[in-house]
């Protein structure tokens, strides 16, 4: 299972509600991380700091963090960082809502004079908006170019498509909705009613509905158990009863929730009181990415370690007191089975009469057990009763027996071992990092130098010289690249070298794209490498998302000059080089058989990117997969210049940014970079 990296408009909906406790906070200061993460420093009268993280690259988050988990601020602030403190000095926080049901939040900020909008969008490449009360567009973080809409400083800002809030449809919509898919029922749910995968999953799951029967098979009844599960879920939000909490498998954080997921029931997981610091400690243990170039080696790092370490030792010890003080508790239960079970019976029967946990308490305060099992408190919500037994408290389960609580809390001290084991584990990795950080530190003093100047040493832009190390494919003759988790995707450039995919290349397992338009190159996303063994894997969505805009973007839609169509899956065992009889088939053509899933009115997007780790070359490919990988990138679109005068203009552009003035010359030229970029006219996206 793969970690969670974005958060949902599920997520996005229950966290708005906890935002309302940071109104009035006064804007202090804003700093920028590359393009992947933006941060706003704040402070609330009579409460003080507050810091406010979005993350915009390839983790989207948004939250306020705890002071330990705030990135260190970068030596340079970029443009956006100062047009942010600008436009935004001594405003206060209006408030933070979800536009729709999409992942866009509105940023309002309010003055004596006028409001600004800041709007995060927490979706495909990411972007930041500065936004005026005229609805002018101040700066973007990124500029957007498609068919359906445009951002750009100096224009009218506009929105996303709305899409689908769920919890506002009704019975006969959502069925309508559903009914138009032709899909199965759990991407109808992830994608019609737009759920995303995990929720789609939990309400087929919570409704007892198969989530990969097809749309035309789902019964009135499984809809109306459906549609009442997707209810409760609103109600839940609305009302805010979560109860949220980080799932690990293995020991590794694979998700963070609101609420108790059924999906995960087999999984660990520790509760948070609060939906906001669930996230914070989620996407602040590793996985917020922030740029190396606002890495810094000094004293204020060294301490900033010393200081996380620290913390890691003090949770140590509290884990291991936590699960030692569980598994004594266990033994007094033994110790005294029959007080308990007698207290247990009448918690019990005092629930069934309908009582509240105070009436039965201060029933039992009389009687003389409780000077050997004292009641102390219940969770409302899942009826677990907390008794004190000689000073150590103990988590009951009234409806249990003696042997099975008693396996509970053995099962409750073996996850917090757990926590105990991998907060080791994270003081382990700290340390060495600490260590590193040390020596880094010292080199720079015994050169005379800073951290600044090796910061400045390590960046690929800036190095006098870089190594080449460019391997030979098999696969370098056709256009390629890697999906933003690693699928090999390979598209043919003619008729040859599609015919030559179909008959060679394509394997079980195999995702196959297409266009609806005739002109488009068959485009293979390969589920194993070479020598692996194929087996039943799920492909994350995002991947097929990728390999659809490639084959898109390398069709004739591209000379066309437009800017969306549609595109279609499918699998080995539907594609034939065989025609139907009396038809004839082109060479580079093929014969599709049976049900495809479409991708509708996906957009074009390509960018040209230079790597230099672990290998040097230049690569093309949707800008999801290309930019995050490349020390330096380029994003062009449908326009007026050719191939050949879109290539030389990049290739300019590369060499004139790296200090080693032949380094680009060594791995590339203005040819090779013509064959990375669609057929037709194309432009740079300034």
């Amino acid at each position: 299972m793969d970690p969670k990296r974005e958060i949902s408009g599920v997520d996005i909906r229950s966290l708005v509600r906890e935002f309302e406790a940071y109104k009035g906070s006064i804007f202090d200061k804003s700093y920028c991380y590359g393009k992947e993460l933006v941060r706003f420093r704040m402070r609330k009268p009579g409460v003080g700091r507050n810091e406010l993280l979005v993350g915009i690259g390839n983790t989207k988050s948004i939250h306020f963090a705890a002071i330990d988990n705030v990135p260190k601020a970068p030596d340079k602030a970029i443009d956006f960082a100062m047009k942010l403190r600008s436009k935004l000095r001594g405003k206060r926080l209006k408030g933070i809502e979800q536009y729709g049901f999409d992942r866009v939040l509105k940023i309002i900020f309010e003055g004596k004079e006028n409001e600004i909008l800041v709007v995060a969008e927490l979706f495909g490449d990411g972007n930041l908006s500065i936004v005026g009360g005229d609805n002018k567009v101040y700066e973007c973080l990124r500029t957007v170019r498609l068919h359906s809409r445009t951002v750009a400083s100096g224009r009218d800002f506009e929105f996303p498509p709305p899409r689908v809030d769920p919890f506002t449809l009704d019975y006969g919509s959502f069925v309508d909705l559903m009914d138009t898919s032709e899909s199965d029922l759990v991407r109808s749910l992830a994608t019609q009613i737009n759920f995303g995968g995990t929720y789609a999953e939990e309400l087929c799951l919570l409704s007892s509905v198969e989530k990969q029967c097809l749309i035309s098979s789902v019964t009135q009844s499984d809809y109306e158990r459906i549609y009442e599960e997707i209810t409760k879920l609103g109600d839940k939000i609305r009302n805010g009863k979560i109860q949220p909490r980080i799932y690990y498998e293995e020991e590794i954080e694979v998700d963070v929730t609101p609420f108790s997921l059924a999906l995960y029931e087999h999984l660990d997981c520790d509760t948070f009181d609060t939906f906001n610091s669930a996230i914070d400690n989620y996407f602040s243990n590793g996985k917020l990415e922030i740029s190396d170039e606002n890495e810094e080696v000094g004293e204020e790092v060294l301490d900033r370690y010393e200081r996380i370490i620290a913390s890691q030792k003090s949770a140590l010890k509290q884990f291991s007191q936590e699960a030692r003080s569980i598994r004594e508790g266990v033994e007094l239960l033994y110790s005294n089975y029959g007080v308990v079970e007698e207290v247990m019976e009448e918690v019990r029967q005092g629930l069934e009469r309908g009582e509240q946990f105070e009436q039965i308490g201060k029933r039992m305060e009389a009687s003389e057990r409780s000077k050997i099992v004292e009641l102390v408190g219940m969770n409302q919500i899942e009826k677990m009763v907390e008794v004190r037994i000689e000073g150590i408290k103990i988590v009951l389960d009234p409806w249990k027996n003696i042997e099975q609580n008693a396996s509970l809390n053995y099962n409750l001290a073996k996850k917090v071992e757990g926590k105990y084991a991998r907060a080791k584990d994270a003081i382990s990795v700290k340390n060495e990092e600490l260590n590193k950080a040390k020596t880094d530190k010292n080199k720079s003093d015994l050169e005379g130098g800073t951290g600044a100047e090796i910061k400045i040493q390590n960046n690929w832009l800036s190095r006098t010289s870089i190594p080449i190390k460019k391997s030979k494919y098999w696969f370098d003759r056709f256009r390629w690249f890697r999906s933003s988790d690693g699928f090999l995707i390979i598209s043919g450039k003619n008729a040859d070298q599609n015919e030559e995919l179909v008959k060679k290349y394509i394997s079980k397992g195999d995702r196959i794209f297409h266009t609806q338009t005739p002109g488009a190159p068959i485009t293979i996303l390969k589920a194993f490498e070479p020598g692996e063994s194929p087996k039943e894997i799920e492909i994350p969505e995002k991947n097929l998302l990728e390999a659809a805009k490639f084959a898109l973007s390398c069709s004739s839609v591209w000379k066309e000059g437009r800017r969306t169509d549609d595109v279609y899956m499918i699998t080995k065992d539907q594609i034939s080089k065989t025609p139907e009889s009396g038809e004839y088939l082109t060479k580079g053509s093929f014969v599709v058989r049976g049900k495809r899933t479409y991708f509708r009115n996906m957009e074009i997007g390509f960018a040209i990117g230079v790597t230099c780790a672990p290998e040097t070359r230049v690569i093309g490919g949707p800008p999801s997969a290309v930019i995050p990988i490349s020390v330096l990138s380029v994003e062009i679109e449908p326009g007026q210049f050719s191939r050949e005068d879109v290539a030389k203009k990049i290739y300019r552009h590369f060499c004139e940014s790296f200090r080693d003035g032949t380094f680009v010359r060594k791995i590339t030229g203005p040819d090779e970079i013509s064959q990375l970029i669609p057929a037709g006219n194309s432009t740079m996206i300034e």
